[in-house]
């Protein structure tokens, strides 16, 4: 997660022949991560290659920027790690795909300004909305749960930046959390059974 003022900055490792690491940058449509896949592709679907897709098919991605970087920290057996600053990006989901040689990997990352924790016992939530920079608690803040593959409005976050309420707790489910503020958004998921759990 990064602020809209940072320059978001990753480590590539691995062995490899090659001399440079490709880089392509995608934003995803958060509309094509929480009303298309549902809670339980949400994220992990981007980068995981269950069944064989392609992350980089995702419906709805757009691409931001490509980029070519030399591998400049390669020792003689062609090991590397490599730090790699992306440019500043506005706020937002993104998927980045680094490819070396015949090597593709991916990862996704947040730009934005808020940070929401969440604290979970059986059949209640307790969200809390900070300011990422700052820690300080976020009032007003719009909270949401990802229900049948839409987002589904709780309340705003008060004066403290928290806000609880009741959810619907299947045997085994999966719930994502999503707060908003302007134009920016935080979210986070945790596993809940029907027994209780914290």
């Amino acid at each position: 997660v990064f602020l809209p003022t940072e320059s978001p900055d990753l480590t590539l490792s691995g062995y490899t022949d090659q001399h440079n690491a490709k880089f392509v940058v995608y934003k995803v449509p958060y509309k094509s991560v929480f009303e298309t896949k549902g809670p339980e592709g949400l994220v992990r679907s981007l980068t995981t290659n269950r069944n064989n897709t392609d992350p980089a098919k995702t419906a709805g991605l757009q691409t931001e920027y490509a980029e070519t970087k030399d591998l400049v920290r390669k020792d003689i057996e062609g090991h590397f790690v490599e730090q790699v600053q992306l440019n500043p990006l506005g706020e937002g989901l993104y998927l980045v795909r680094a490819e070396v040689g015949k090597e593709v990997k991916f990862t996704w990352l947040t730009v934005t300004t808020l940070a929401l924790v969440t604290k979970s016992e059986a059949g209640r939530v307790l969200a809390f909305v900070t300011d990422l920079q700052t820690g300080k608690p976020v009032p007003g803040a719009s909270l949401s749960v990802v229900k049948e593959k839409s987002l589904s409005p709780v309340g705003l976050t008060g004066p403290d930046g928290t806000f609880q309420f009741p959810i619907q707790v299947k045997e085994s489910d999966t719930q994502v959390v999503v707060a908003d503020l302007g134009s920016s958004r935080a979210f986070t998921w945790f596993y809940q059974s029907s027994a209780s759990r914290s």
